[in-house]
């Protein structure tokens, strides 16, 4: 009955058993319908429970001590949710699982972590001691999570207004300590999105309805507010801080305590409160482009000569840049037709009167 692959079976077992196939520690209970695959070893303390939904825990899982698993909801809507563990996965101690979970293979799980409700995570994922993973996330592979919040309410409204939002996670991301990562809004598209690859350190906060790119970096207590887009190579310094609607764009540089209030020219390097323009990313580029660095560093210079030229106003600046007709002056053209409505403000030049003179 306990290995059977053909199907999930009805069980009520306690503690201890020990069979080779199988193992259950001292004051453990399993019950409801679950099946579980070849070699589990569950330890002490640890409750599996099954009401009107299913728990399926695959081959060669390790659950340790005082772990709960199906964690009770009184919503009758939500007591129908299945847990499903890959094979090869552990779970350490004093671990708590909600419903609607579905783990991958190979996933390690460390103690004192929370799982809420409907997390989706693919192979090979990592949470380290007392990550919260609140409700509602779907991630996939290889992901690091350290003593991190992730799926939690926006900051406005009440937690029932938000019910059915969002956080969509790539692959290959790192969340350091304390970094918040708020689901997306009911009136803000109701997703959250972070790409592949990023790594976001202590402290930092991504608001909702934010959607990263990938190979992003963002260092400790960076903040987003809400309806903030980050391209891809970017990197946000210590203690910067993004307003709502303003757009970053791919290979630029936010100094630490800048205040942005305008949206980021790709390749741009800003710092300052308010955030003004420093200089071209050159060192971003040379990552990324390797040996053709020169040449792609003369069209961006090219670019920005135009974007600086202070003869030409907003208005006029994308019909000007068109007509470069280089890779990064159409990158540059694009960003600037695709800036939200609520805010199509940028920043271009190093001293503040110039902004508010040209727009």
């Amino acid at each position: 009955m306990l290995g059977d692959p053909e199907g999930i079976k009805y069980v009520d077992l306690h503690g201890p058993i020990d069979r080779s196939s199988f193992r259950l520690g001292y004051g453990s209970h399993v019950k409801g319908f679950v099946k579980l695959g070849k070699k589990v070893r569950i330890g002490d303390g640890t409750y599996i429970i099954s009401e009107d939904s299913k728990v399926i825990i695959g081959d060669d899982v390790i659950i340790g001590d005082n772990n709960v698993i199906k964690e009770r909801d009184y919503l009758p809507e939500n007591k129908s949710l299945d847990i499903i563990i890959g094979e090869g996965t552990e779970l350490y101690n004093n671990i708590v699982l909600g419903n609607g979970i579905k783990i991958g293979k190979n996933c390690k799980i460390s103690d004192f972590v929370k799982f809420g409700r409907n997390i989706s995570v693919e192979d090979n994922c990592t949470f380290e001691q007392y990550a919260n993973i609140a409700k509602n996330v779907a991630m996939g592979s290889k992901n690091k999570f350290y003593a991190c919040t992730i799926g939690s309410a926006p900051q406005e409204g009440s937690e029932d207004q938000h019910e059915d939002t969002v956080v969509i996670i790539g692959d290959d991301n790192l969340f350091r300590e304390y970094v918040i990562v708020n689901r997306g809004s009911e009136g803000g598209g109701g997703k959250t999105i972070i790409g592949s690859h990023n790594k976001i350190f202590s402290q930092s906060h991504i608001a909702h309805d934010c959607i990263l790119g990938d190979y992003n970096e963002f260092i400790s207590f960076a903040a987003l507010a809400g309806h903030v887009h980050v391209g891809n190579y970017v990197r946000i310094s210590g203690q910067a801080g993004i307003g709502q609607f303003v757009n970053i764009g791919d290979y630029s540089f936010i100094a630490g305590q800048a205040g942005v209030t305008r949206s980021v020219l790709p390749y741009s390097i800003v710092g300052g409160n308010p955030a003004l323009f420093k200089s071209v990313n050159r060192e971003r580029l040379k990552r990324v482009h390797g040996e053709g660095y020169a040449e792609v560093l003369a069209q961006v210079r090219e670019t920005f000569k135009i974007v600086r030229d202070e003869s030409i106003s907003d208005k006029d600046l994308v019909e000007r840049l068109r007509k470069l007709n280089t890779g990064p002056a159409k990158e540059v053209v694009n960003f600037i037709l695709t800036l939200p409505e609520k805010n199509k403000k940028i920043i271009r030049f190093r001293r503040k009167n110039l902004e508010e003179t040209l727009e």
